[in-house]
């Protein structure tokens, strides 16, 4: 009788095993993202269409998703990059992501997400290289300097290595300070010498 509750206790803990396996369905698909330089993309997003469930890309570009079936459609974007679609069950292990500089254009990165540039209701300011006066220009603050609307840079106290004073609209904080965030290639960077 023990050999027989065993055996039945084995037969069901296979059905109970095969039926959420089935319940859960869907298709596997893994893969790492990249750019043209063969670096990977962090933060990319990948997606089955009509739906939302996806995925985002890790540190070193690499995703894992269970889609509905190896028929659906997966869509592959991240800000900055061209959009890829692919058949899940032809979406290869290594995807190349291309720079789309139409779409950069037209995007504007504020606090709180990501706008185009025509919903955008604040006000934004380019300046670009060529505009940039070659004279005599002693700090990268200087080159802000008359370039746009709103924007006030006073010079330190003259000293080598004393920086410049910032100011987008005027000073609007009593306790905090009033400097802008400066960030270049993604690293909030300090106003102090």
């Amino acid at each position: 009788m023990n050999r027989f509750l065993a055996s039945l206790t084995v037969v069901m803990t296979l059905l109970v095993s095969a039926l959420s396996a089935s319940a859960q369905g869907g298709y596997q698909i893994k893969g790492t993202i990249v750019d043209q330089t063969g670096e990977p993309v962090i933060g990319a997003t990948v997606l089955e269409q009509g739906t939302s469930n996806g995925a985002s890309t890790d540190f070193e570009g690499n995703f894992a998703l269970t889609v509905s079936s190896g028929d659906a459609i997966v869509e592959v974007s991240c800000i900055g990059y061209t959009t890829l679609a692919y058949k899940a069950s032809a979406v290869p292990q290594r995807i190349l992501l291309e720079e789309d500089n139409m779409f950069l254009d037209d995007a504007i990165v504020i606090g709180y997400g990501t706008v185009k540039r025509t919903d955008l209701t604040g006000s934004v300011s380019t300046v670009k290289a060529d505009e940039i006066n070659s004279g005599v220009i002693s700090s990268p603050a200087d080159l802000l300097r008359g370039k746009s609307a709103g924007v006030v840079v006073t010079s330190g106290t003259g000293m080598p290595g004393a920086s410049a004073t910032i100011r987008v609209r005027g000073g609007s904080s009593l306790s905090a300070t009033n400097d802008p965030l400066v960030i270049i290639d993604g690293l909030p960077v300090g106003n102090e010498s």
